[in-house]
């Protein structure tokens, strides 16, 4: 009986690796390469004033460890552009969003401080339905670029 129930285990945690190492492809093609900034973000759905909107508040994270900061002076400042784009199912833009942010410290330990973020909020006013969100940040100073996409569901 034991010997059924180690074969059985055997089996299971082969299988399992096996599906794991398949799986391995998919899972690389998702993550992200070490030396792009990388960034949080979260949209919320919220009913609106006007008939046949919602309005779709962003919020966007980018830690401060995922800037580049120069020294300018007393000040150590960083730089990055963002691009918010909102596509339908046909894969149309339907609207977007671009600005500029600066972000500045005095001190050089919170310039490359894991805890300290640059935080930013954009409102969209949609009509409900399923649309992809694609966010894109670039740091002005070396140039780097992020993008990331997500489904979202503007509700009515």
């Amino acid at each position: 009986m034991k010997l059924i129930f180690s074969i059985i285990i055997i089996i299971f945690v082969v299988l399992s690796q096996y599906g794991y190492v398949h799986a391995q492809p998919e899972i690389q093609q998702q993550l992200q390469p070490f030396d792009l900034p990388q960034f949080y973000f979260d949209a919320l759905s919220f009913a609106s004033d006007q008939s046949g909107v919602s309005r779709l508040d962003v919020y966007l994270e980018v830690p401060y460890e995922q800037l580049h900061f120069t020294n300018v002076g007393q000040l150590f400042t960083s730089s990055y552009e963002v691009t918010m784009s909102i596509y339908d199912a046909d894969n149309k833009l339907v609207d977007e969003k671009w600005w500029k942010e600066k972000v500045e410290t005095k001190d050089y330990n919170e310039s490359i401080s894991a805890k300290q973020s640059d935080m930013a909020q954009r409102s969209f006013l949609l009509p409900p339905k399923r649309y992809a969100l694609v966010i894109q940040i670039s740091d002005s100073e070396t140039k780097k670029t992020f993008r990331r996409k997500r489904d979202i569901t503007v509700k009515d």
